[in-house]
């Protein structure tokens, strides 16, 4: 049933390549393998991009305001 969902969870264009897996658990360390890699420099560009796109509040008031505080944890993110 595990392997059924898995499959059915993965683009038609990609399950092929795995309904040979006898187990879950086999099927599981296919797809690990296969796209469980991380690529560092992409992932640092997009976080970077999505945080340049982040709406950054203005405001004039002391610094209990939430805006302000929202723009120091954007900052330090």
């Amino acid at each position: 049933m595990v392997v059924s969902w898995l499959l059915n969870s993965i683009d038609p264009s990609l399950s092929s390549a795995f309904i040979y897996a006898n187990s879950a658990k086999e099927l599981w360390n296919e797809l690990v393998e296969r796209f469980g890699q991380s690529n560092g420099p992409l992932l640092y560009k997009v976080q970077k991009e999505v945080e340049d796109l982040s709406e950054i509040p203005l405001c004039g008031c002391d610094k209990s305001c939430e805006a302000i505080k929202k723009t120091i944890e954007l900052a330090q993110r």
